[in-house]
């Protein structure tokens, strides 16, 4: 099971929408997916069409209130299960913080679900708290969502140097990849910048998501960009960023015996 963390701590990148039809896309290819939403706001919940507060989710399992595998919520897309948030999950952080091994309570819940699926996709809170150390440090992946601004830039700085302290405390190996998202390949300073980056050494995706109005309007109707609109640009780009992933991931896939 890879785990793939989508996170910046800056919003409005498009983390949620990378998070929703990334999720989609992997389904749509085969793979058995479960997208937890990790944001208090619920977006990635809302944007399924699946906000509920009344419904037990994340909070309920970080609590001992339910088991991880009890708040799931089936078929939310095509091969795609998901575990939703609400705002009570903004109280987890005072939880979680006399727990032993803390930041690992993800990891651990996780290990209960590990046989039911290939993808686990985490849409991390747009801050660097408790969750989404927790979520860093069961991720396989860590996506970062960014547009060309000097703000994106600031954040993925942040998030960076958080990832070397948890690299150093554990001696692990986070592997960061940059997604350009609401990418105009026409303006400059979009190229400039990426161009920039990957001479510092910064991996960045060969996969640009567009910007689309199509997107604002899916999460509207509360369905993946890939379902309300099968046939547009961006959609097709959620689909090549999948096959990027996809491919990365399979590498890691050891041999089995003959």
């Amino acid at each position: 099971m890879h785990v793939i963390a989508i996170a910046n701590q800056k919003g409005g990148c498009g983390k949620t929408t990378t998070a929703i039809n990334l999720s989609a896309a992997l389904g749509e290819d085969g793979a058995r997916v479960l997208l937890i939403d990790m944001d208090p706001q619920g977006h990635a919940s809302l944007g399924l069409g699946q906000r509920n507060p009344e419904l037990p989710g994340l909070y309920e399992v970080f609590t001992g209130e339910a088991d991880l595998e009890d708040v799931i919520q089936e078929g939310v897309a095509w091969g795609v299960d998901l575990v939703p948030a609400t705002v009570s999950l903004a109280a987890v952080e005072h939880v979680l913080s006399d727990r032993m091994e803390r930041e690992r309570q993800l990891g651990r819940h996780l290990e209960g679900v590990a046989y039911l699926y290939d993808y686990v996709v985490l849409d991390c809170p747009p801050s660097l708290g408790l969750l989404a150390v927790n979520a860093l440090r069961a991720a396989t992946q860590v996506l970062v969502p960014l547009e060309a601004s000097l703000y994106a830039l600031d954040g993925l700085q942040r998030l960076r140097e958080i990832a070397r302290l948890i690299e150093t405390r554990y001696d692990l190996e986070l592997p960061i990849r940059l997604l350009p998202t609401m990418f105009d390949n026409r303006t400059r300073l979009a190229r400039q910048l990426f161009a920039h980056l990957q001479d510092q050494g910064v991996s960045v995706c060969d996969t640009h998501i567009r910007a689309c109005i199509k997107v604002r309007e899916a999460a509207m109707a509360g369905l993946p960009l890939l379902v309300h609109a099968p046939h547009a640009a961006t959609t097709s780009d959620f689909h090549a960023l999948a096959g990027e992933l996809r491919a990365l991931c399979e590498p890691c896939i050891p041999a089995q015996a003959v």
